[in-house]
């Protein structure tokens, strides 16, 4: 398969992939950080939940499946929020 060939056909598998999976893959490869690497009365910038809170309520639930809780960071900007919204 040549290069162009290879392409159209990542594209294609791309687009056949719903939204709410691409969403699901996406946050998954986002790497978790742990409590130790944080300041936990820092607040998510997006919910403006305590750091501790986060990790609290990721040790609750710690038995429910499908959960993505935590707390990442993007590599590109460093930009640090919770995984739960």
């Amino acid at each position: 398969m040549d290069h162009i060939t290879a392409s159209a056909h990542e594209v294609i598998h791309d687009a056949l992939i719903p939204t709410q999976e691409r969403i699901k893959q996406m946050l998954a490869s986002l790497p978790v950080l742990r409590k130790e690497e944080l300041d936990l009365e820092e607040s998510c910038p997006i919910c403006l939940v305590p750091f501790g809170v986060v990790f609290e309520e990721e040790e609750l639930e710690q038995n429910e499946e499908g959960q993505t809780g935590g707390v990442t960071k993007l590599v590109e900007c460093r930009h640090i929020f919770c995984r739960k919204e």
